[in-house]
């Protein structure tokens, strides 16, 4: 017999976390009661459980109003049962950005122009504003992070100019303003250029304290990579090759690149891609070649037969901290996301084959730890992607204008079904979800697990046969009234179709 009373035990069992409260519920009876009975012990699981953590809600919300909350946002996702629908009109700009829920697009008249999407199951009121951002240049791309206000505009570069400096500018400001952003040291960044390089494009990523930048120039000769603690001002990593396709960051140490040889100071073997995980917290700041790095790690890729050219795109979403005014009742864990990397496969002949790479953040970042920081030997295809990644051919390659098709765990794509309307997919790989899939056949329990996928070599121009068993579920959505044309898009409460002829944001409220 418990020789305490309840009240006790619930006070020791909320200081524990959720694994060591699925132990308690098996010790005994009493226990496994009280677990059960406890809205706010149930809540501790149930955010774990479905790859949430919890938010800075008011404190009106009690434990069970939260807990109703987080059961319906998660069954209205499992069924795409979306509450309702808003249209978001495309301004007359030429960039557009999707982060932390909020759509943003530049205008015509020097401004950009803000739209908080809304969340009906997070409480998260639709909101517009706009900032004029004509500040004596010519922007040419930007990206933002709501959870700090942070906006980033990158400043067109004008080499030609009589007098101009060779160097690229990033001005820090304010999302509600469009002053200087008061946590940044400086307002601007700078990277020295020896090449004029004209009509740059750019890859821009802010997490945390980091503010990554891949500089893509028209001409295509030389990639150049930086990353910023742009609190700081502080440069920490600075790469200058032709061999750089894409980035993305892995932790707040480690980026992973996609690269178009195998890997460092090893004999090149066509047809075979690469990712490159670089700890750039070791390297030094100094503008450097690939190989140079000497803190990294290489992940092949199966190899490939008569080819002609191949494309890779690496993106990954973690989501962003919530902001404390926010009052949001939870939010996505952010330490744990799927990275996503699509590759475009041209052969000889002109056959084109799309695969999509689905990699758990998690496993990556343990096999680049485990290296102990410096450069070790290139791992096979065999020995890290079929266990622990899912590798799928698919009909539909990702847009590659249009990119923010993954956030969290989820991703999503076109598919080609019907002649009328629009349809897509959305993938879930949170693997503790997944745990759950197979006890919960209700209405809102989401589609099938799938856990094997066989791609034949002789059908996707690869040299072997490949398999992959990271388990994912799926589930299709469709929408009568919408049109193929459309490119779709992700974030933590909404689908988003794009549609450029209508020349709108068709967005799906959950």
């Amino acid at each position: 017999m418990l020789k305490l009373p309840t009240e006790i035990y619930i006070n020791i069992f909320q200081s524990l976390d959720f694994e060591c409260l699925l132990i308690c519920q098996q010790v005994c009876h009493s226990f496994r009661e009280m677990i059960l009975g406890s809205a706010a012990l149930q809540y501790v699981i149930q955010l774990a459980e479905n790859g949430q953590r919890e938010g800075p809600c008011c404190s009106t919300w009690t434990s069970a109003d939260r807990l109703a909350r987080l059961a319906s946002h998660q069954s209205s996702w499992n069924k795409l049962a979306w509450n309702r629908e808003i249209i978001v009109p495309m301004t007359d700009g030429t960039s557009w950005e999707l982060y932390g829920g909020v759509l943003a697009q530049t205008t015509s008249d020097g401004k950009i122009s803000f739209h908080q999407l809304p969340s009906d199951l997070r409480c998260i009121e639709e909101e517009e504003w706009s900032v004029d951002v004509d500040m004596g240049f010519e922007i040419r791309d930007f990206s933002m992070n709501p959870s700090v206000g942070l906006l980033v505009l990158v400043e067109e570069s004008g080499w030609l100019l009589p007098g101009s400096v060779h160097e690229q500018r990033f001005h820090l400001r304010s999302m509600k303003t469009g002053e200087p952003h008061p946590l940044a040291a400086c307002p601007m960044l700078a990277l020295q250029q020896k090449i004029e390089h004209e009509n740059n494009s750019y890859d821009l990523q802010i997490s945390g304290d980091l503010l990554t930048v891949l500089c893509t120039p028209f001409s295509a000769e030389i990639f150049e990579l930086a990353i910023w603690h742009w609190k700081s001002g502080s440069l920490l990593l600075n790469i200058a090759s032709e061999d750089i396709m894409s980035f993305t960051l892995l932790s707040d140490r480690w980026v992973i690149l996609c690269i178009s040889v195998p890997c460092i100071n090893v004999a090149y073997e066509c047809g075979t891609p690469s990712l490159l995980a670089v700890d750039f917290r070791e390297e030094t700041n100094d503008r450097k070649d690939l190989g140079d790095i000497e803190h990294c790690r290489v992940f092949r890729y199966p190899e490939f037969a008569d080819v002609y050219n191949i494309c890779m795109e690496i993106r990954a979403d973690p989501g962003t901290s919530c902001a404390k005014n926010s009052g949001v009742p939870f939010a996505l864990d952010t330490q744990t996301f799927i990275i996503v990397v699509t590759l475009c496969v041209i052969g000889m002949d002109s056959v084109i084959k799309n695969f999509v790479h689905f990699i758990p953040s998690e496993f990556l970042l343990s096999v680049v730890e485990s290296s102990g920081g410096r450069s070790a030997a290139p791992l096979d295809w065999s020995s890290w992607g079929p266990l622990n990644t899912r590798l799928l051919a698919t009909a539909e390659s990702p847009s590659d204008v249009w990119v923010c098709y993954v956030y969290g765990n989820k991703f999503v794509i076109s598919e080609e079904v019907g002649q009328y309307g629009y349809s897509g997919r959305l993938f879930d790989f949170s693997k503790r979800k997944l745990w759950n899939v197979d006890k919960d056949d209700g209405p809102g329990a989401p589609a099938s697990i799938n856990t094997q996928t066989l791609i034949q070599a002789d059908e996707n121009l690869l040299v072997d046969d490949v398999d992959s068993h990271l388990p994912y579920w799926s589930r299709p959505f469709s929408l009568e009234n919408g049109h193929s044309h459309c490119a779709v898009l992700c974030s933590e409460d909404n689908i988003i179709l794009v549609d450029q002829e209508c020349k709108e944001y068709r967005v799906l409220v959950f």
